[in-house]
């Protein structure tokens, strides 16, 4: 499997917008949980601005203690 650096800029963000704490923390809880690392981060992120995840991903089910989690028909 190919290993993907990501930069980190001077205002401590990465090309996509993402805290080096927030990948630490999205690092840290995937060697614990095994869950897919681009889901833990969004989540991370979700939660970070307050923002609810609208997805049908099965493993965001694993994520409801990190960020608020629905269905897009649970919000109508």
């Amino acid at each position: 499997m190919r290993s993907r650096r990501t930069r980190i800029s001077t205002d401590g963000l990465d090309e996509n917008g993402c805290k080096k704490e927030q990948f630490q923390e999205a690092a840290r809880i995937k060697r614990e949980r095994k869950l897919p690392f681009a889901d833990l981060v969004h989540a991370i992120i979700a939660r970070d601005n307050g923002a609810i995840m609208v997805t049908r991903d099965a493993h965001f089910e694993d994520l409801k203690d990190i960020a608020t989690i629905r269905k897009p028909e649970d919000l109508l």
